[in-house]
């Protein structure tokens, strides 16, 4: 995606990213599994962040607040561990326009792959 770059910042990860049409649906607006995309590496990078090693997702959702023009304005999601156990790990991600306005939340439950044992 044009323009889509990561940074650290203290206490969150924030992905920014500038959406055009080829990201779009018929009525111009940022297609949904293109926003799952971006909550999805948003919350990976964070879980990443609280260590533990690569997290295997064990599930996510996203709310879709408002629709997202694919005119290639930023859009910023900024994502945060709410709890980094020993097994678990609770992300939380808002993504926001450059005005400030909301335009979806996601929130992602990780498990360190190194821990998981699918055979058990």
């Amino acid at each position: 995606m044009p323009g889509l770059s990561e940074r650290v910042e203290p206490g969150c990860v924030v992905l920014t990213a500038r959406p055009d049409a080829r990201f779009g649906n018929h009525d111009g607006m940022m297609h949904g599994g293109v926003q799952v995309a971006l909550a999805d590496a948003a919350l990976h990078a964070a879980a990443r962040e609280a260590g533990g090693g690569e997290p295997a997702l064990i599930d996510m959702t996203v709310r879709y607040m408002r629709p997202i023009p694919v005119d290639g304005s930023t859009i910023e999601l900024q994502a945060t561990v709410e709890r980094a156990g020993r097994l678990v790990t609770v992300t939380r991600a808002r993504g926001s326009d450059e005005q400030g306005r909301l335009l979806m939340t996601a929130e992602a439950t990780f498990s360190s792959a190194r821990r998981v044992r699918m055979d058990e």
